[in-house]
């Protein structure tokens, strides 16, 4: 599969229930914002899985997806999401990046930082699933030393 459909796939459906839960105005530059930041979150994992790919480490780019792609259905457990966002409106409230009503600034940067913290529970199932694959190619040195 085209690397840029894979991200630009896998992307688009795990920021579904942040349109849905972070939609927060009628104004289609309120829409601009965040979908700026959604495509602020293809480029980066895009652009990390190419450097993956040509620096050779192969299995970290597939893992790197797998968790991508794990975290879609996590996304309806809705509660990540939700703080996620809360903890993004509080972040750029606190770094002072929305000091006025900006139709475009505040969802753009809400956006990029739930973006940031779903990426953290991206890190814990790339953990996860590390752990899983270090457990099993234990298990197969073992079964193949024992015969």
């Amino acid at each position: 599969m085209n690397i840029y459909i894979k991200w630009g796939l896998v992307v688009a459906l795990n920021s579904v229930l942040g349109f849905i839960l972070g939609y927060q105005s009628e104004k289609f530059i309120y829409l601009a914002g965040m979908t700026s930041g959604v495509l602020t979150w293809f480029f980066i994992y895009l652009f990390f899985d190419m450097y993956l790919q040509k620096a050779g480490y192969k299995n970290a780019s597939r893992k790197l997806f797998l968790c991508a792609v794990l975290r879609i259905p996590v996304q309806f457990v809705v509660f990540p999401d939700m703080y996620a966002g809360m903890f993004a409106k509080l972040t750029i409230t606190y770094v002072g990046f929305i000091d006025v009503q900006n139709y475009f600034a505040e969802p753009y940067f809400s956006t990029v930082f739930t973006g940031l913290y779903l990426s953290v529970i991206c890190s814990l199932l790339y953990f996860l699933i590390s752990i899983f694959d270090y457990i099993k190619s234990k298990r197969k040195t073992i079964v193949i030393a024992t015969h």
